[in-house]
């Protein structure tokens, strides 16, 4: 069958309509909006947008209140952009915008400023942009900082080395003003009073006292009490980390642990962005801090995951959940806590925050949660195709769903843009779900049967008998595809039969042509023969449903889109609309156009575009030409990757340091060549350096001379 190309057309300005909410679409953890024709008009990622989150708010804040707020200082949004949400007991705003230099310009106007009698603070947010039933944000801007305390050594003497030494082994491992005791018996002295044994006890906080270790060591002849490690007290301690930490990078926040009783002080340090983060664990980590008695400071980065889902999801995987957490902190140490939603209407989402100090195995531990969140697809009975039919896009199908739900208690997502159902409980209420769907198809599929169509069934097909049909079962009852050579009858065995008799005699029934006038007048675009399921498009061009479906289904360059007419002989040219193509096109079919359009507009624009390059990883993310070493972090596999250089990221050399290496040093070693007047032999090319004497050298492997 003849199938044309699309003509390429100038499409006119009038076509390029402003943007309708509903033209969006995530993919590939970006938003694509597409025009009025087909045509994707912009990419939005994550770091085109900044957020906010305004805390230390009364009970009483409405979202109303935080809209006239941010109007005062200047940032008009919608208020739809501002989320209240109740975060461990206490309101907190947040609002994201469209513009990477918002949540600076706010947090300088705002943080600290008294709004309804108390003072609020503002931090950064990392803008995520998630849609559908599952949204996750990576958040790695903050640093956990550990640094031991002063601490002190004391010996507390006996006057026998068998009361030494029953005193260590009582004492060893006990606590004391919060800290565990490390305690040894060190040799006897001799005095001039006799022999003296001692005990040394270690890892005593800077504030124990000789009275208070005479009270606990209380058969000792004496206490000794040596100095601090340190003279600055601990609680200054955390204004000079403070200082320290502002050096690499613009520190946001510094908050202390409420833990008090630890040899350890511990705070959580939050940058302004993930590089100062990193840069910050890169120059301080391990560094030894003078006026802290040359005790080191520890900085681990803090890689926290946020998840938003359906709060019905939620409660469908509640109890694996439950089950996970306990296992994520044995493998990794990594914390899973689960935050109930501020609102109580039926869309409700509820947030679930995954936190670690490893990269690895918070990635690992989100995809098992991951694993828990996506559910399971009802797969037919052949166990590999996905369950669905078209009954599901139709209120009688929704409502069979829901009485489902309510019979097993499991939540059933149907996902219109894959064609598949989801399934969210129990495992074995999961699985009598599923086999009342497979009755359902059982059920539908007694009364659909597939016809293969030889040369002459399809001849008498295209010639009227599928039109006869048609008129008497009525036009969603059957369906012709022309490419696969086949009819399909949705009805019982007599249906079926009454087909097969028309398309053996289309004169059988006569009055069909009479149902639909003109169309032996018509002939399909694609097929020129009279369309069979007819699609007519608004410029009057006839198509065969089938054929229209196949031609489109070829677009995938960007001279394909958008989607024009290819009536009057590839003539017509005119844009088929946004709208029209979702009236026309079965959802994954329209939904395959979407994403055939938005890949042919990435691969048009490599040096603005690329893919992670993890594995199986499908994220966006816009590169750079400038070697400035800035960092996508990616929020799906976790992985750090150098935006100019395209490559997972080469922590700790430049990208030019890292070009090199990885060319294994051959542009150094071109550069040395030059300077040192290095020339390589003619034949087998090993370069050949002249240390002195005349021009002409004779290369030792292939015997050429060179002068």
């Amino acid at each position: 069958m003849p199938v044309r190309r699309r003509a390429l057309r100038k499409i006119p300005a009038e076509v390029h309509q402003p943007l309708a909410e509903s033209y969006a679409r995530p993919i590939s953890g970006s938003v694509v909006h597409f025009g009025t024709v087909l045509t994707v008009l912009s990419v939005k990622l994550p770091a085109d947008f900044s957020a906010i989150q305004i805390s230390q708010l009364p009970r009483s804040t409405s979202p109303n209140k935080i809209h006239r707020l941010l109007e005062r200082s200047g940032f008009n949004l919608p208020i739809s952009d501002i989320r209240m949400k109740v975060i461990d007991g206490f309101v907190v705003a947040e609002a994201r915008v469209e513009d990477p230099s918002f949540a600076e310009k706010a947090i300088q106007s705002l943080n600290g400023i008294a709004f309804d009698d108390t003072r609020i603070s503002v931090r950064r947010l990392q803008a995520g942009i998630g849609h559908g039933v599952l949204m996750n944000q990576l958040q790695n801007t903050s640093v956990i900082c550990t640094w031991y305390k002063a601490s002190r050594v004391a010996w507390a003497h006996y006057n026998s080395l068998s009361a030494a030494q029953r005193a260590a082994t009582v004492m060893n491992g006990k606590k004391f003003m919060g800290r565990q005791l490390q305690c040894r018996v060190q040799l006897g002295t001799l005095m001039k009073k006799g022999a003296i044994h001692s005990v040394e006890i270690g890892n005593l906080p800077s504030l124990a006292s000789e009275d208070a270790l005479r009270r606990t060591f209380r058969y000792a002849r004496a206490v000794i009490l040596g100095p601090p490690s340190w003279k600055k007290p601990d609680e200054d301690a955390p204004d000079y980390i403070k200082t320290l930490l502002s050096q690499p990078g613009s520190l946001e926040s510094f908050e202390l642990s409420p833990v008090i009783h630890s040899t350890r002080t511990k705070a959580i340090a939050r940058f302004r962005g993930a590089e100062d983060a990193r840069k910050a664990v890169r120059d301080l980590n391990e560094m030894k801090l003078p006026e802290l008695g040359q005790t080191k400071l520890f900085l681990t980065p803090l890689v926290v995951v946020k998840f938003n889902i359906l709060t019905d999801i939620y409660e469908a995987v509640r109890g694996d959940l439950d089950d996970l957490k306990p296992q994520i902190w044995i493998e990794g140490h990594v914390n899973l806590k689960m935050y109930p939603p501020a609102d109580k209407s039926p869309k409700r989402f509820t947030t679930l925050r995954l936190t670690g100090d490893d990269v690895k195995s918070v990635a690992k531990a989100k995809g098992q949660v991951d694993t828990a969140l996506t559910g399971t697809p009802a797969i037919a009975s052949d166990g590999t195709t996905l369950l669905w039919d078209e009954l599901f896009t139709t209120p009688a199908g929704l409502q069979f769903l829901s009485e489902l739900r309510n019979i097993h208690g499991v939540f059933l997502y149907r996902d219109l843009r894959k064609c598949q159902i989801k399934l969210y409980g129990p495992p074995g209420d999961k699985q009598k779900v599923q086999a009342a769907l497979r009755r359902k198809l059982e059920d539908l599929s007694a009364l659909t049967h597939t016809i293969s169509l030889d040369s002459g069934w399809l001849s008498s097909a295209l010639q009227g008998g599928f039109r006869s049909i048609l008129s008497i079962f009525g036009k969603s009852a059957a369906r012709l595809d022309i490419l696969r050579k086949t009819l399909t009858i949705h009805g019982d065995q007599t249906a079926c039969k009454t087909a097969e008799g028309i398309l053996q005699n289309p004169s059988l029934n006569t009055t069909a042509l009479e149902h639909q006038p003109g169309w032996e007048d018509k002939e399909c675009s694609v097929c020129y023969t009279e369309p069979t399921d007819p699609y007519q498009a608004p410029c009057e061009h006839y198509y065969c449903r089938t054929c229209f479906a196949h031609q489109i289904a070829s677009a995938n360059r960007p001279e394909d889109f958008p989607i024009t007419c290819i009536g009057s002989q590839g003539q017509c040219g005119k844009p088929l609309s946004f709208i029209e193509l979702k009236r026309v096109l079965p959802p994954p079919d329209f939904e395959s156009l979407l994403q055939a359009a938005f890949i042919a507009y990435i691969r048009a624009k490599p040096d603005e575009y690329q893919y992670c390059p993890t594995a199986d990883c499908d994220q966006l993310y816009r590169t750079s030409g400038i070697d400035n070493g800035t960092v996508f972090d990616c929020p799906n596999c976790l992985n750090s990757i150098c935006i100019s250089c395209k490559v997972v990221n080469h922590e700790g050399s430049t990208c030019a340091e890292y070009r090199d290496l990885k060319s294994e040093g051959a542009v150094a070693f071109q550069r040395w060549k030059e300077r040192n007047h290095v020339k390589p032999c003619p034949k087998c090319e090993t370069p050949i350096e002249k240390e002195s004497g005349c021009n002409h050298m004779t290369c030792t492997a292939a015997h050429a001379d060179i002068y």
